[in-house]
């Protein structure tokens, strides 16, 4: 089977520069980027602002209904608000725009978008690998036109044709048992792929405290939506039972090009219950570190925190 190392998911970066530029800049003021480097206080504050800030903001930006925008006021206070809490010592305003806190903040988030994408890919080429039944072209085929089937055209009572929209998408759930009259799903939001790829979520936000999770204030409905659609789009790949990239101007995870999917897919989401929720949760944390690199002897030794002859490379001065 071919890699996927060689195809790069594209960070959504046209609503990033776009929203550098809304509602504060001027149409002829062109917004300044920022990077690491321009962070206040450094060095103190890089690795915190990178483990503590943004899994803190993953969290709480997961849990919204607009898991695109990130032009909302609202967005601002609760970084200041984290800062604050976080770096007693250095003090800064954060800005919606031209200062570099948040839009630094903007940009991990469209990196995170892409790493959601990424991680979908793989999911699915696990999957491909891990079952008998879909390990042939054939089967991998016939397998993505069922899950995610497209939609259609039929002729209405007046002999007009208009788009028929599918009424089950099976990759959407565990699985499909057959009806007397229909396909009967069952376990929403809990197929392989939407888990694996769902996991990178509690990756990210490993810092935060399973009773905080447990809270159904912050449930997750942005990070499963944007799960549930790179799924949909990783299997997308696999349409005629080989992995052929999307064209180059389908290859963005964005809104542009998944605005109405993520719409109604945030729709079903908003009908879990709590009970729902744990199963997904307790489910995704299998995959947890699934599909990390594994870590080099050096890494594990680094964390035994033992003396290291690299670190005893001296020697006094000779008389």
């Amino acid at each position: 089977m071919q890699g996927l190392g060689h195809c790069a998911v594209e960070a959504d970066k046209e609503n990033f520069e776009s929203e550098l530029s809304e509602p504060c800049c001027k149409p002829w003021q062109k917004a300044r980027k920022f990077r690491n480097e321009d962070l206040p206080g450094l060095p103190y504050t890089m690795a915190p602002f990178h483990n503590i800030i943004i899994p803190h903001w993953i969290f709480y930006f997961s849990s919204l209904n607009s898991p695109w925008k990130l032009a909302n006021p609202v967005h601002v206070t609760y970084i200041q608000k984290v800062w604050n809490e976080t770096f007693l010592n250095v003090k800064c305003m954060v800005a919606l725009c031209n200062k570099p806190i948040f839009a630094l903040v903007k940009q991990q988030t469209y990196d995170w978008h892409s790493e959601l994408a990424t991680r979908a890919l793989k999911a699915v080429e696990v999957f491909f690998n891990w079952y008998e039944e879909v390990d042939t072209t054939d089967a991998r085929a016939a397998y993505v036109a069922w899950a995610v089937p497209e939609a259609s055209e039929v002729l209405d009572d007046h002999g007009h044709v208009k788009p028929a929209v599918p009424s089950l998408f099976p990759y959407m759930w565990e699985r499909v048992e057959e009806g007397t009259s229909s396909p009967i799903p069952k376990g929403a939001f809990q197929h392989d792929c939407i888990l694996g790829t769902f996991a990178l979520y509690l990756e990210s936000t490993s810092v935060i405290r399973p009773g905080v999770r447990e809270n159904p204030v912050h449930y997750p409905r942005g990070a499963l939506t944007l799960a549930t659609i790179a799924a949909e789009r990783a299997f997308q790949v696999w349409l005629t039972g080989k992995y052929v990239p999307l064209p180059k101007s389908q290859q963005k995870f964005s809104q542009a090009l998944r605005g109405y999917a993520t719409n109604k897919v945030m729709e079903s989401v908003d009908h879990l219950s709590a009970k729902q929720w744990k199963k997904i949760l307790l489910g995704a944390e299998k995959y947890v570190g699934a599909y990390c690199p594994q870590p080099t002897l050096d890494v594990l030794v680094a964390k035994l925190r033992k003396p290291s002859g690299r670190a005893m490379c001296f020697e006094a001065d000779s008389e």
